[in-house]
């Protein structure tokens, strides 16, 4: 690590405060993102429309990215494999609570 660097998070710190310590959140601050992060992950829960938006607007760039990159994929596998990674971000992230 350089002088910069932040100290590594310790194993038995949660993931909401290893998130804090590598992005250096201020703890006044941990509220607002708190609240922020709970209106989206509610929304996201109660509302299926908003969900699969979210789910394909993370998936896209997965597939953008393999057409960029000549990824050799069945279209359809491809699409099938970037909707299933995007589900289980979006699923793990409004199950953190």
């Amino acid at each position: 690590m350089n002088a910069k660097s932040k100290a590594a998070p310790k194993a038995t710190d949660n993931s909401k405060e290893v998130a804090q310590k590598l992005i250096g959140l201020k703890p006044e601050s941990n509220n607002k993102l708190t609240d922020a992060v709970n209106v989206l992950t509610d929304a996201l829960k109660k509302d299926p429309d908003l969900y699969f938006a979210w789910q394909s607007n993370i998936a896209m760039p997965f597939q953008d990215e393999a057409a960029r990159q000549n990824v050799a994929i069945e279209p359809k596998k491809l699409h099938e494999i970037a909707n299933k990674a995007a589900k289980n971000f979006l699923d793990v992230l409004i199950n953190q609570k």
